[in-house]
């Protein structure tokens, strides 16, 4: 049985859910161990130093977390010989739950061991797996997963709290 890996999580203080999600992301596609998965956001930080103040306090739009992507690939494949490769899907108007499980499943169904950094202007997080209504999630909220009934959320999660608009960013290892 495979060991569950926690979630890293943001502090109250920071609006950092995106470089988190990153970690989370890569963490779980490139099966990177606890310390590397650190190292990680080490190097994003110090590699984008200058901007970090600034998410600290707004948060990342999905423009803003496209170097943070690079480096992390980079730094992936510099460090452990794992290329990660992404296709970005741009704000696709998901006008109810069946149209967001849809995107999602399609990505996750993949052969590759995929993952999905899916976020609104709210929040960032990853979705690594789905099960019929249970999504499962490395959310740096703490949500492990969602629950979902066949036409809306048994709870909302983050991401669609205000709009239903979902971006994302579908990562699955290199062959």
């Amino acid at each position: 049985m495979a060991t569950r890996k926690r979630a890293y999580q943001q502090g109250s203080l920071d609006g950092l859910c995106g470089l988190y999600a990153i970690t989370n992301a890569f963490r779980r596609t490139a099966d990177l161990p606890q310390t590397e998965a650190k190292k990680l956001f080490h190097y994003m930080v110090k590699a984008h130093k200058d901007e970090i103040p600034a998410y600290m306090r707004h948060g990342t739009t999905s423009g803003e977390l496209m170097p943070f992507l690079k480096s992390a690939r980079d730094w992936v494949k510099r460090n452990h010989n794992v290329k990660i490769k992404w296709k970005y899907r741009g704000r696709e108007e998901v006008k109810s739950v069946t149209g967001l499980q849809k995107i999602v499943a399609r990505h996750l169904r993949s052969k590759s061991r995929g993952t999905v950094i899916a976020g609104s202007s709210f929040h960032w997080t990853v979705v690594h797996q789905r099960q019929d209504n249970l999504w499962f999630v490395d959310d740096s909220d703490g949500y492990e997963f969602w629950y979902t009934t066949s036409k809306k959320w048994a709870h909302k999660p983050p991401l669609l709290i205000d709009r239903p608009t979902l971006m994302g960013f579908f990562l699955e290892k290199e062959d």
